[in-house]
């Protein structure tokens, strides 16, 4: 009888160790390939958030300028009467059958901040230190700037002379053309103690308390970046060309003007 010859098969054994050696090299690679990821994430978190802030402040200097515009045009309208609150120029005012509105309700918001109520601009009155800081940074531009700047607006040039506007205990009336009428006896203003607390909006600036990337006039602070009416947007790189062509549009206009007289 011969004797049946067996055939060895690979052992169960063998075949879970290679098995168990395989998913530990995956798990190792895997283990790798996350680590590469949060060295990665880690490493351009800063980038990403670079480049939002400056997307941020760009729309920021865009809509400072169109709520200083709105305000300018308010007044040419109003017979040189300003706005007491931003939503005025939101909702427009009354010429005839129409409603002339100056702003789009997103420009009521600094994109640099959350904006849970109607707006998170902090207003600018007369008598705000910032007029005069935006002005001398104006002149001190203008005069070593390559690029020609107009003069500045009649109205800076006024507010940051006044100082703190107060006549008879009186904040500035809402007509800025740089004169404080008295104060006449019982009022409007002593009826209505808010309105008197608001006073007149001659311009807007950020409440962040940041450094900026970029210049404005030499100013690099988010909260002293004033947007007022007639002053141009020249930021860094950024230039709001019809806002700077306006301004010079108006001093041509201003000069023809004097000399036809």
């Amino acid at each position: 009888m011969k004797a049946i010859k067996t055939i060895k098969r690979p052992g169960v054994k063998g075949i879970k160790l290679k098995n168990r050696n395989e998913s530990g090299y995956a798990l190792v690679g895997l283990i790798g390939v996350m680590l590469f990821a949060m060295v990665m994430s880690a490493a351009t978190a800063p980038l990403i958030k670079y480049e939002i802030q400056r997307e941020r402040e760009e729309e920021m200097l865009w809509r400072g300028h169109q709520v200083a515009d709105a305000l300018s045009r308010y007044a040419a309208i109003s017979s040189g009467q300003y706005p007491t609150r931003l939503n005025q120029l939101v909702d427009g005012i009354p010429i005839g059958t129409k409603k002339i509105r100056m702003l789009r309700p997103s420009a009521l918001c600094d994109p640099m901040l959350p904006c849970a109520g109607d707006t998170n601009w902090r207003l600018v009155h007369p008598g705000d230190p910032l007029v005069k800081e935006l002005l001398e940074a104006y002149i001190a531009t203008q005069q070593k700037s390559t690029m020609t700047l107009p003069p500045p607006p009649g109205n800076l040039v006024a507010f940051a002379q006044i100082g703190t506007a107060k006549l008879g205990g009186r904040e500035a009336d809402t007509q800025l053309d740089g004169n404080i009428r008295p104060d006449s006896e019982g009022g409007d203003d002593e009826k209505d103690p808010d309105k008197k607390a608001r006073g007149p909006i001659i311009g807007v600036v950020s409440k962040k308390t940041e450094k900026m990337f970029r210049s404005y006039y030499g100013i690099e602070l988010y909260d002293h970046t004033l947007f007022f009416a007639g002053v141009p947007v020249v930021a860094g790189g950024f230039i709001n060309s019809m806002g700077l062509m306006a301004s010079q549009g108006a001093v041509k206009a201003s000069d023809a003007k004097t000399a036809g007289c």
